[in-house]
């Protein structure tokens, strides 16, 4: 099936009728939106044009977009780049698509630095490189690295670094790795690990359980902490006496969360909430960092 009219109304009700089995109404004109804008260069105020007329190789894309989202295949690879806190980061099926609980974490890093004239920052499972780009461009003056273990990856968020004309540090490094080292000291560290244990996946909707890569989303059912404990090592070894790690965490840990760095010696853990009410981030220190 295709759709015949060039017009944009009508290609508008036909990406909704192909699509309503698999996603929300909502969701799908959100999809439609961003795929105007993306393929087509149109704003949200000329879609209200529904007799906008477009061309045949608008129409073949489209159709083609529409093939792959029926898969369940997140709109974001089909686009390649997502917007996060002002900045553009790019994306493929190497990298975890940036969340807006992510956004938050990267803007309590932003004001904490201001707050504690931060200089150094360490981004640890940097993924996409959505929050150390992000930290660079609020905070230009701030010498920041990035560490993550998929080298797809690190390719990727030095091509956001490019993008968005920040200076970002990236290393691939398997943090889990007991011989790995040689971090420079830091004031602040950012961490948004795996957290899902592996038992959760098939809760997962089908467009991340299918497509997003493995690595960056699960851990194992044995030892769901794994690299949280990993991480207070680190910090324990490269944090500043008066540095912060602010991490992003699994609600459902919160409590053990809070407690592993207790019993690594750190003396002030917070659980923070998110936008939506859950305990989603933790903020470390050993001194009086400015909240």
């Amino acid at each position: 099936m295709f759709v015949s009219s060039n017009r944009l109304g009508d290609l508008w009700a036909y990406f909704r009728k192909m699509l309503s089995g698999s996603y929300e109404s909502k969701e799908i004109d959100n999809m439609f939106v961003l795929l105007a804008n993306h393929r087509f260069g149109l704003e949200k105020f000329e879609l209200h044009n529904l007799n906008y007329r477009l061309g045949e190789s608008e129409l073949l894309q489209i159709n083609s977009d529409i093939k792959r989202l029926a898969t369940g295949e997140p709109v974001q690879y089909l686009i390649g780049e997502v917007d996060f806190f002002d900045c553009c980061i790019l994306v493929s099926p190497a990298v975890l698509i940036p969340r807006p609980e992510t956004e938050e974490l990267a803007a309590l890093a932003v004001e904490s630095i201001g707050k504690n004239n931060f200089t150094a920052c360490l981004d640890l499972c940097s993924g996409s490189g959505c929050i150390s780009v992000a930290i660079a461009h609020h905070c230009p003056e701030v010498n920041v690295t990035g560490v993550d273990i998929s080298a797809p990856a690190i390719e990727i968020a030095q091509r956001s670094s490019k993008k968005n004309n920040t200076q970002v540090h990236f290393e691939c490094r398997d943090i889990l790795n007991v011989t790995t080292g040689g971090f420079s000291e830091t004031d602040i560290m950012v961490a948004n690990p795996p957290y899902i244990p592996r038992k959760d996946e098939a809760s997962l909707r089908k467009n991340v359980r299918e497509f997003e890569p493995d690595i960056a989303l699960f851990v194992p059912d044995s030892d769901s902490l794994i690299f949280y404990r990993r991480i207070a090592q680190i910090a324990q070894q490269y944090l500043k006496p008066k540095g912060q790690v602010l991490m992003e965490i699994n609600p459902e840990f919160a409590s053990d969360i809070a407690q592993l760095w207790v019993d690594a010696g750190f003396r002030k853990v917070k659980t923070l909430k998110d936008l939506q009410g859950f305990k989603r981030f933790v903020s470390v220190s050993n001194s009086a960092v400015a909240d």
